[in-house]
């Protein structure tokens, strides 16, 4: 079932940043401020009450976490600071986020911030573990017109039926200058298994996605469409550059097609959006149609605020700074960092 949710003005800012250089968001954007919008894996954002329908025993006061109503609520408050220092001063128009247990979950996270009026869109999704994506949007930037959860359906592996996964969450917008733009937030089958095993369930869901994609594109070439999410695989890997067809952002833009912003730094950056046993990967993406790539002014990146990071002492250099490493609670944000994009004013 659809939940569309206000939160006005809700309490006093908690977002306390800690020292350097994350502040604290401005209140609103300011005329001519780019659309920036942002996506974030928060990692197992789940409250402390169990839900019959939903296998999170872990995440309970008796679970294996020990997962407990303060430290909920120390996640909100992590969750906020890391979306705080990814609006890069102001609080972001778009946020995508993955991992969140339900529409209670984001309600919690969106009482920490000030003076901001989001509603959000969120679904509850067949995933075993009840993790969902959900969208919150800035309703003073964005007319929300429609949403709809799309589901994927996996095939079978080794002639078993495969875990029921996250849908595709779409919804479409029209902003202040009338623009409509369509924005998808997903979570892919994980690469649980071997990424090679597990291919074939993010090639269907990149499939999925394609196909409404290319309806778009056939209804209006010029459609303005934005793709975020967590596909679990990087930007040159098959499903997304071969079956979603998104380019290389260093590309000329072509008529009627999708272009990942995360490629460049995919392939060059030192630190990306997850790090796995010393490795670091682009598994977090924002992809764009032509009609918003080919504008001047376009910029994306991970947001790698180095309090969201820690040392990594057994690989070197950095890592995300976790809640949870193994059964260890750390305190801190995620095993993910955000990723962003600003579209300029009037795209």
């Amino acid at each position: 079932m659809k939940h569309i949710y206000s939160l006005l003005t809700a309490g006093a800012m908690l977002l306390c940043m800690p020292s350097g250089p994350a502040q604290s968001p401005a209140l609103s954007p300011q005329a001519g401020d780019p659309l920036r919008m942002v996506f974030y894996n928060t990692e197992n954002f789940f409250d402390a009450r169990h839900d019959s329908l939903k296998n999170d025993e872990d995440f309970l006061p008796q679970g294996s976490y020990h997962w407990t109503w303060p430290r909920y609520r120390t996640k909100a408050h992590r969750v906020a600071q890391a979306l705080a220092a990814s609006g890069d001063g102001r609080l972001p128009a778009l946020i995508g986020l993955a991992e969140i247990e339900n529409h209670g979950v984001v309600e919690t996270l969106l009482k920490e911030f000030h003076q901001a009026e989001y509603r959000f869109i969120h679904y509850e999704s067949p995933d075993v573990r009840g993790i969902d994506v959900c969208l919150i949007y800035d309703r003073f930037r964005l007319e929300l017109i429609d949403s709809e959860a799309i589901p994927v359906m996996l095939p079978k592996q080794d002639g078993q039926p495969s875990r029921p996964t996250r849908d595709i969450l779409h919804a479409s917008f029209r902003l202040p200058d009338h623009l409509v733009y369509h924005v998808f937030v997903c979570h892919w089958p994980s690469r649980y298994g071997g990424a090679s095993a597990s291919e074939p369930l993010r090639l269907r869901a990149a499939a999925v996605l394609r196909q409404r994609v290319e309806e778009l594109f056939q209804a209006d070439p010029e459609a303005r469409i934005v793709i975020m999410g967590d596909l679990n695989d990087e930007p040159f890997d098959r499903s997304v550059s071969e079956v979603l067809g998104a380019k290389d952002n260093t590309s000329r833009p072509r008529p009627a097609s999708l272009y990942n912003l995360m490629w460049k730094q995919a392939r060059t950056g030192s630190i990306k959006s997850h790090k796995y046993q010393g490795e670091w990967a682009m598994l977090d993406h924002i992809i764009v149609s032509t009609a918003l790539y080919a504008r001047p002014g376009l910029a994306a990146g991970v947001v790698d605020a180095r309090f969201l990071l820690e040392p990594d002492e057994k690989y070197l250099g950095l890592r995300p700074l976790r809640t949870y490493v193994g059964r260890s609670y750390q305190g801190g944000y995620s095993d993910h960092l955000p990723v962003y994009a600003d579209i300029p004013a009037g795209y």
